[in-house]
């Protein structure tokens, strides 16, 4: 059996699964589009590393321990610039 026969016998086969059921599959689809919309929509972007890691991770411990001797570097960029 080749690949190309069986990926061929599958794109046939969903095709007539799909044509068959295509009055069920419509709302599925929207449905799975409203689903997603919704689920898209409540994501949320986390800035701050902080959230990725324990308070008792070493790696964590010590950036805090660098950044309250030298300093954060937010805002380097401003001072050089301005």
């Amino acid at each position: 059996m080749s690949a190309g026969n069986w990926s061929e016998r599958l794109g046939r086969s969903l095709a007539a699964i799909s044509i068959r059921t295509r009055w069920a599959l419509v709302p599925l689809v929207i449905l799975i589009c409203v689903a997603v919309s919704y689920g898209a929509s409540t994501m949320k972007f986390a800035g701050d590393y902080r959230v990725f890691f324990g308070p008792d991770n070493p790696d964590f411990i010590m950036n805090e321990e660098a950044q309250a001797a030298f300093g954060n570097g937010e805002g380097y960029l401003e001072r050089m610039i301005g």
